[in-house]
């Protein structure tokens, strides 16, 4: 298992915030150098951001995902037991 180990060095003090990556399984071969720069490279591509982000872009677009998902569940179960309930009267 090989342990990356980000830190981003900002302007501002007390602005950057360490992540430790866990590598499970290195199936392509990269090199712990490699996998260093894209994860550098990969926390400056996420668009609701103009600046480096703690965690990579694709955990980011990823957790987005999976919040919408959940919403749209929460509200297709609302709406189903809303409609069952349409016919009956109090």
């Amino acid at each position: 298992m090989t342990e990356i180990n980000c830190r981003k060095s900002n302007r501002f003090t007390g602005t950057s915030r360490p992540t430790d990556y866990h590598v499970l399984h290195n199936e392509i071969g990269f090199l712990v150098n490699d996998l260093h720069g894209l994860v550098h490279f990969l926390s400056y591509v996420y668009q609701r951001s103009t600046t480096a982000v703690s965690v990579v872009a694709p955990i980011c677009y990823a957790r987005l995902a999976a919040t919408q998902m959940s919403q749209f569940i929460k509200f297709n179960e609302m709406s189903n037991t809303s409609s069952s309930h349409d016919g009956e009267h109090l």
